[in-house]
């Protein structure tokens, strides 16, 4: 029996910390004659009549990331902030952009908030011919994904600002107040990561002067690293001080994996999956 190895993920709800930002993972890699192994993840017969007659991939990776609970203001740009290319005066002694609060604006409309963030991470792949009409693949791949929904306004302030009173959220038309109890409907956390290593068959099944019949096929393996979650019904919440919140009436049920089995497969050489 294929023994997942599990690792206990410790979810720490932090929230809205990011940029709003939704787009579509390796947008451009994954379609036409020569994304090589890039396009099987969507397609598996993509590599049937691909461009390239062997084909290796190192390594990628892929990052979406979408909240509605902050906006994106900041005078740097995204890939100024991936790359650290950033105008000197935004920069701080030791190097690294000099942040600022209001770069970040808080989306206030009185709805719930939530936030999603997916990591895509291809390893080693490589493509290459088995007869005339066929190609095969071999790929690994790790994903890892956190979601949170169902966080009332005031709470996303909360979580966003912190308790104290310097933030300024007790102030101002939108302001929350101290000893005042919220309640948060349902909501749920959710985290999972896991790796796989797969191997995909592909060729032309029938073609003529006009038309083109492929077909695919992938098999995968998958090892587990670890899944937690914590969901509820609602909760009454409220903040008595500077470092102190009341949570009441709370309807909390939450579960992980153990980290224990993390271990045991390291500890053969070169072992990728373990069998009992």
């Amino acid at each position: 029996m294929l023994k997942a190895i599990t690792k206990k993920i410790l979810v720490i709800l932090v929230l809205f910390t990011g940029v709003k930002l939704n787009a579509q993972q390796w947008l451009g890699r994954t379609t036409g004659n020569y994304s090589g192994t890039y396009g099987l993840y969507n397609n598996a017969s993509s590599i049937a009549d691909s461009k390239y007659r062997y084909y290796f991939n190192f390594w990628g990776r892929g990052v979406n990331f979408y909240n509605n609970g902050l906006l994106y203001n900041a005078p740097i740009k995204l890939n100024q902030w991936a790359n650290g290319t950033y105008d000197p005066f935004q920069q701080r002694a030791d190097g690294k952009a000099n942040f600022q609060k209001d770069w970040l604006i808080e989306n206030l409309n009185g709805k719930t908030k939530q936030f999603s963030f997916n990591q895509d991470i291809l390893g080693p792949a490589f493509m290459f011919p088995i007869s005339r009409a066929v190609n095969m693949s071999i790929n690994t791949r790790q994903r890892s994904s956190l979601q949170i929904f169902g966080v009332s306004e005031p709470l996303a302030r909360f979580a966003y600002n912190g308790l104290d009173s310097s933030s300024g959220i007790y102030n101002g038309s939108n302001s929350v107040n101290r000893n005042r109890s919220y309640s948060n409907g349902k909501f749920g956390v959710n985290a999972t990561s896991y790796q796989e290593l797969s191997f995909s068959f592909a060729g032309v099944l029938a073609k003529n002067a006009k038309n083109q019949l492929s077909g695919g096929l992938t098999v995968k393996f998958i090892r587990g690293l670890g899944a937690a979650y914590v969901k509820g019904t609602g909760f009454d919440f409220s903040a008595t001080s500077n470092n102190t919140a009341l949570i009441q009436n709370a309807d909390i049920r939450y579960a992980y994996t153990d980290d224990k089995s993390v271990v045991a497969p390291f500890n053969k050489a070169y072992c990728l999956f373990s069998l009992d």
